[in-house]
């Protein structure tokens, strides 16, 4: 019996250079998102020789694994030398790509609402990558104001300095320096001086080792391409580090101190700091509460002997229950080829859960229909999500079309707008309860009706007390330029 020949996709990669093909995805990463228009924000339309393709960053991610897995070591391999040589050799890839994930999503039928709605979510959260600073000023508020209040025994400066030797402010400016700086450089120590300002070759390297990871240990991590989202530098044989994607390094420095903080108590087996930070999530939303309404119009509701919500909320005509969870998405469903029967785990375990508490609350309550919120830290799925819940959990309550999913980033526009255009706020809500209602299949998210009604940021996030983590940033770069000047 003759042995089946690899892939024509597998046959093409192995004629080019590994380390080639990376750097040109590095570079090619970044054009999507300088693009103006964020419409097409993470996608750019190219023409091959085998016709149109669209490259997008998310693509480009499945590209590097790929590449790595397959791809020629040997210095004498075959190089790109043109745009047209990338484009070309990712119209190959490309073409691979869809036929796998035709049978992937043939094997998923029963479920395949839930298998789009995770590869969807990657594509929509690398074009909407351009407003998400916000992530960083809400996560920098949370950490440094509520659970340095609220949990001062998590040191989160010492376990900072005992890592890095760095303060919290300098490990993210150094972070985000690195990813500012790789806009017009693929390898992030190219310039690098020796300066006795923060951004120096000593400061850096730890950071970035941090971040990073070698050929070997790509190849055998067992969630495959998902490492690049927590080491999105590859190590050089030379030491020094490519940006295997533009976004997925701002994606680290989003919630980079959250992360160091999580892993470290992770380390220790504890489970301490992800707790702590439910806590400290569910105290924000109190101080959103207190911050966009009156007192009476919001209560927390008393524990009992059956799970309830966290919240009861009464604006105008809407009664409102609202149930917070911070629990964070499995990162193996994350994905162009996601793990579907992780992803049912999560959603059953997790927002399933949360179904009961709302519907037990309502029942309790006994004094009519409320529109019950889960109320999410992650800003992955979109709100129509939820339906695939109830296909999925065959004990859950009747999906009345009044359980919403809300992020709290959606949460903040909707109170601040309620506090400062109360009709506007009225017609958003009136517009989201007839599509819950009706099931709507044209779209539910409230990020699309908000920008309908003409709100085009989140006004509430834009309060000094959560942009002076930018300013901060600002003003040690700046201080680190001049000093550099002045050596």
């Amino acid at each position: 019996m003759k042995a089946k020949l690899p892939h024509s996709c597998i046959l093409t990669f192995r004629q080019y250079n590994v380390w080639n093909i990376l750097v040109n995805i590095s570079q090619y990463s970044k054009k999507p998102f300088a693009q103006k228009d964020n419409e097409i924000n993470a996608v750019v339309l190219k023409t091959s020789l085998f016709g149109k393709v669209y490259v997008t960053a998310w693509e480009l991610v499945d590209m590097s694994y790929f590449a790595i897995q397959h791809s020629s070591r040997s210095p004498n391999a075959k190089l790109i030398i043109s745009e047209n040589d990338f484009v070309n050799l990712y119209h190959v890839f490309d073409s691979y790509k869809n036929d796998l994930e035709g049978k992937l999503m043939n094997n998923y039928r029963r479920n395949l609402l839930l298998f789009v709605h995770c590869f969807g979510g990657e594509q929509t959260k690398l074009q909407m990558v351009k407003p998400q600073m916000d992530i960083y000023y809400r996560t920098m508020y949370i950490l440094d104001v509520i659970m340095r209040r609220s949990f001062p025994d998590i040191r989160i400066e010492k376990i900072l300095n005992e890592k890095f030797d760095l303060s919290i402010e300098e490990f993210s400016t150094i972070l985000f320096s690195s990813w500012a700086g790789a806009a017009d450089r693929v390898v992030l120590l190219t310039d690098i001086t020796n300066s006795k300002a923060l951004l120096r070759a000593n400061n850096i390297i730890p950071v970035l080792d941090y971040y990073s990871c070698t050929l070997e240990e790509i190849i055998n991590f067992p969630l495959k391409r998902q490492i690049f989202y927590s080491k999105p530098l590859i190590k050089t044989s030379d030491n020094n580090y490519i940006v295997s994607n533009y976004y997925l390094l701002f994606f680290c420095f989003q919630e980079c101190i959250y992360w160091i903080v999580r892993d470290y108590y992770y380390q220790q087996g504890s489970r301490k700091f992800t707790s702590a930070y439910g806590e400290c999530f569910e105290s924000y939303f109190h101080e959103l509460l207190q911050q966009y309404l009156q007192k009476d119009q919001f209560e927390r509701i008393p524990e009992g002997k059956t799970p309830k919500a966290d919240w009861k909320l009464t604006i105008g005509e809407y009664k409102i229950i609202v149930e917070q969870k911070s629990s964070l998405i499995y990162i193996d469903t994350k994905q162009q080829t996601p793990d579907i029967d992780k992803a049912i785990s999560f959603v059953k375990n997790n927002w399933g859960k949360a179904i009961r508490q709302l519907s037990n609350t309502e029942k309790e309550f006994d004094d009519g229909q409320y529109i019950k919120i889960i109320l999410v830290a992650e800003d992955y799925y979109a709100d129509e999500v939820l339906d695939t819940v109830f296909q999925v959990d065959d004990n859950l309550p009747e999906n009345d079309g009044r359980y919403w999913l809300v992020t709290i980033d959606m949460m903040e526009v909707l109170l601040y707008t309620y506090k400062h255009s109360p009709e506007l706020f009225f017609e958003i809500m009136e517009e989201k309860n007839r599509l819950e209602l009706e099931h709507s299949n044209e779209g539910r998210s409230l990020f699309m009706i908000i920008n309908k009604f003409g709100i085009e940021s989140n006004k509430h996030i834009q309060q000094q007390k959560f942009i002076k983590y930018k300013d901060i940033l600002y003003e040690i770069i700046k201080e680190d330029l001049e000093e550099d000047k002045n050596e």
